[in-house]
């Protein structure tokens, strides 16, 4: 990564190796910048910093400009990701694991920031990656995905679609279930006959809100996206597996 320090070396590597060549002596690059010879040479050996406004004089007096202190690889890689950026969104990592041995992650602790095609998430609300954990109920069914991208959007939570995984909160942990709706009842599909702590099969809302309940629905599914690689992001978002 280009750093302030960095361009600054480069530029003292620069000058080190133009007075070697004998493009110019110290004495004639502190009459040319406008400082005293004692004090270029005590920059050019490192007991000086090498303050901006000086480096600045540097450049100006030996017809260059910052940019000349970037390698061309760096120059066009920042242009790629600059061009990539433009055209990206930044959806949060959430904190915490997702799962049945896990506190329900806080969906306001967010990690750090991950960078997508702004395309490939235009149709989740209010998007978020989360871990998962290990799940026996799962099995196969999200082919063993690591990862989750949920739509914590309250339209898509009120709205059960088949053949969807929705994240619940259940007795404090984390649960990636299908549901159906039966009165007042959500009905978890699938749920194997494991003793109560594996997750619930049905949860009586008793007049409350899903909401309560079914904290986001799955986008998708799949490994981490973070170490794919920016320019593997477009494809990324697939629909999850359903079982």
């Amino acid at each position: 990564m280009l750093t302030f320090a960095g361009v600054r070396n480069r530029l003292l590597r620069d000058v080190r190796e133009r007075l070697r060549n004998g493009e110019f002596s110290e004495r004639s690059l502190a009459r040319l910048i406008g400082v005293s010879q004692p004090h270029m040479h005590h920059v050019l050996k490192g007991l000086r910093v090498l303050t901006p406004e000086v480096a600045d004089d540097i450049l100006a007096g030996l017809g260059m400009c910052l940019l000349d202190m970037v390698e061309g690889s760096e120059m066009g890689a920042a242009l790629q990701d600059r061009q990539l950026l433009e055209k990206a969104a930044l959806i949060p990592v959430l904190e915490g694991r997702l799962g049945p041995n896990e506190p329900f992650p806080d969906w306001r602790r967010i990690s750090s920031w991950l960078p997508v095609n702004e395309d490939a998430c235009r149709k989740v609300g209010r998007p978020a990656l989360v871990e998962l954990t290990e799940d026996a109920e799962l099995g196969a069914s999200l082919g063993g995905a690591a990862y989750a991208l949920l739509d914590l959007d309250e339209s898509v939570r009120v709205r059960l679609r088949p053949a969807t995984w929705y994240a619940l909160r259940w007795r404090g942990a984390g649960f990636v279930r299908q549901l159906r709706l039966e009165h007042e009842t959500l009905v978890v599909l699938g749920q194997r006959l494991l003793p109560e702590s594996a997750g619930p099969s049905r949860v009586d809302l008793a007049g409350g809100s899903m909401l309560q309940v079914i904290r986001a629905e799955v986008a998708w599914a799949g490994a981490d996206p973070r170490y794919a690689g920016f320019g593997a992001q477009p494809g990324w978002l697939i629909p999850a597996a359903s079982s």
